[in-house]
């Protein structure tokens, strides 16, 4: 199983999303259907496995499958079929938050659950000290700004106050 991945270890597998957008209704399960008529709808039988970025003990994100949040999923090479939602209840401007574990891959950010964002041209560490080295791997409340394009805009860690 994917979720729960350690923040500090490397996920196993990578997964590129091929279906990402706003969810248009509410839903129990897969099928989802998104905002412009995307839909994550894997044939009947087929394992579908929902993953979460963040460990046990934290719980950032939705709990359900609720219109308006946004949606990161596709196909496994194996046939299976994953997503991971993120929560967009609070206003963000040109973005929304994924927290959790997370590792710089060069062009790419990859989350704990193996999900990988490419980086946009001027991705940035939102941070006095911006060296990934100092920040990566991503842990807990640290927060990557995500794009509608499932790209990855720039990094925030948590500094507790």
């Amino acid at each position: 199983m994917r979720s729960g991945t350690s923040a500090d270890r490397a996920p196993p597998e990578s997964l590129m999303p091929s279906i990402i957008g706003y969810i248009e209704h509410d839903a129990s399960s897969p099928p989802i259907k998104l905002e412009g008529g995307l839909r994550l709808d894997p044939p009947p039988g087929t394992r579908v496995e929902r993953l979460r970025n963040t460990p046990d003990n934290l719980n950032y994100g939705p709990e359900g499958i609720e219109a308006g949040d946004f949606l990161l999923g596709g196909e496994c090479a194996d046939g299976s079929w994953w997503y991971e939602l993120v929560d967009t209840s609070l206003p963000r401007d040109k973005c929304e938050f994924v927290y959790g574990g997370s590792f710089d891959r060069g062009d790419a950010v990859q989350l704990a659950t193996g999900v990988v964002l490419p980086k946009v041209k001027g991705f940035v560490i939102e941070d006095a000290d911006p060296e990934p080295s100092r920040w990566f791997p991503g842990r807990g409340p640290d927060s990557i700004c995500v794009d509608a394009q499932g790209r990855a805009v720039f990094f925030r860690p948590f500094h507790a106050m």
